[in-house]
């Protein structure tokens, strides 16, 4: 059946009055032959009817043909609906894709794409963004219809580059920084959508590739490699000395030996957390302009803190005091870092306090932007480490850790989240830290777009507060 639809539609083309001659032609040539006597009747027959079918499998053929050549160019065009009427291509062209295929395309692609027309009025010349592709519109927050470019992009050098491509009709490429809560590197390549470059530039396609990875990439190595560089030295001094003295002066003291490698001991605890908090800030700085993307109930990760911080804290007296019911706080988080988050700051909390004290937490599972920036000490001295942006109808999850230690100097407070930065009276006994964990809270708490306030009385205690986005399925 299907040879012969091939067939029938294959005759509706212009060689069908050729392909009927030829046919006939040979047919007649046969029976010429057959009347002179030089054919049997069934050669005859088995003849015309080879004839006939050649004929239709050779028009099948060349049918096909047809068809496979036509579709050996496809088209690279964008959707019909991006395209001025001086850049339609020609309707061969478009190869059986109609203009859905590539919006979808379009629709797919990883990098933000915008596609931008000129507007010429009696009194202004405008840019609008008429097209924008699921990750610009994201990455924009676009409303559905047109955009005024200048509105959405406040980038000057992005936009005089958008200029120079209306004007030359040539490629251009920029690389830019978007300054925000989270600073992003992107490449933009900016192209004219006409074909005739005699005609002026009406619409120019947009897109953008982020290169924050890549950079940050670059930054953490060399940061990673001046941190190291500067905090391991102290304490590999420290052990070079202490290996000459038990290779010298103390070589028959076994007892000096033996206090020099408890000391050698501590020291060598200290680099390892100091390389892997240094490990750790990088790894979290390298995604923070990614938001994470799974459902995590925050206050299971902060029941699994207390459960493994319990036994610490009670080596030293200290009780954590916890709500008897902690409330359902789901929100979109990293796992692993939402629990460094907690337990850097309850472990804080147990470590700078005194013996024989009280440290108290607390989980609020659902309140809005106003109470998650209500001060938990009212006129103690605050810093609001970070402050997310914050809209209409949002709501939060809270968590509080207090603490009974020895308080922060006013003064001291903007500084606590710089790197190896240590309040003075802490930086020696039991309670050195690497001066990396405010740090490495702050950044997982960035990336997870959230908020961080530090609220602190000296001689009294402190207050370190992290607020995250409620995650509601029915709003998404």
């Amino acid at each position: 059946m299907g040879l012969w639809q091939d067939f029938v539609r294959s005759y509706k083309r212009q060689h069908l009055v050729l392909d009927i001659v030829l046919v006939v032609a040979a047919i007649w040539l046969i029976i010429l032959m057959a009347h002179y006597g030089q054919l049997g009747q069934a050669t005859l027959s088995a003849l015309c009817g080879s004839v006939l079918v050649g004929g239709v499998v050779a028009r099948v053929m060349w049918s096909r043909m047809d068809k496979a050549k036509a579709t050996e160019t496809t088209s690279t065009a964008l959707p019909m609906t991006m395209m001025g009427p001086e850049t339609t291509p020609p309707k061969a062209a478009n190869n059986g894709f109609d203009s859905d295929f590539f919006e979808s395309l379009a629709e797919r692609m990883p990098d933000p794409t915008l596609v931008i027309e000129q507007v010429d009025t009696d009194t202004e010349r405008k840019r609008m963004i008429i097209y924008a592709n699921a990750e610009a519109r994201r990455l924009f927050k676009l409303p559905p219809g047109h955009a005024d470019l200048e509105k959405t992009i406040r980038q000057a050098e992005v936009l005089e580059t958008i200029n120079e491509v209306f004007l030359g009709g040539r490629t251009r490429v920029l690389s830019y920084q978007a300054t925000g809560a989270v600073d992003r590197f992107w490449r933009a390549t900016m192209s004219p959508l006409n074909r005739d470059r005699s005609q002026p530039v009406k619409r120019v396609i947009a897109v953008l590739h982020d290169e924050t990875a890549a950079k940050r990439n670059e930054r953490m190595r060399a940061d990673f490699l001046a941190n190291a560089s500067h905090e391991l030295r102290t304490p590999l001094a420290s052990l070079a000395g202490f290996i000459e003295t038990i290779k010298g002066p103390a070589r028959e003291d076994p007892d000096a030996q033996m206090r020099f490698l408890n000391i050698m001991t501590v020291q060598a605890d200290r680099m390892m957390r100091l390389i892997n908090d240094l490990l750790s800030l990088s790894r979290v700085e390298l995604n923070e302009h990614i938001p994470p993307s799974n459902e995590v109930d925050l206050s299971t990760v902060l029941q699994d803190v207390l459960d493994g911080l319990d036994p610490i804290a009670e080596e030293r007296g200290i009780t954590i005091v916890k709500p008897d019911a902690l409330p359902t706080a789901p929100v979109m988080g990293d796992k692993n870092e939402l629990t460094q988050v907690l337990q850097n700051l309850v472990h804080n909390a147990v470590k700078y306090s005194d013996d024989n004290c009280t440290v108290r937490v607390v989980m609020e599972g659902d309140v809005d932007a106003e109470d998650a920036l209500t001060p938990a000490d009212a006129g103690a001295p605050r810093v609001s480490v970070l402050t997310p942006d914050v809209h209409p109808g949002d709501r939060y999850v809270v968590f509080r850790v207090f603490d009974e230690g020895r308080g922060v100097d006013r003064q001291y407070l903007p500084r606590l989240c710089e790197r190896f930065y240590r309040v003075e009276g802490q930086k020696s006994g039991d309670r050195e830290g690497t001066g990396l964990g405010l740090a490495i809270v702050k950044h997982i708490v960035n990336r997870h777009r959230g908020g961080f306030i530090i609220e602190s009385r000296l001689d009294k205690g402190s207050v370190f507060s992290v607020y995250f986005p409620r995650h509601n399925e029915e709003h998404d």
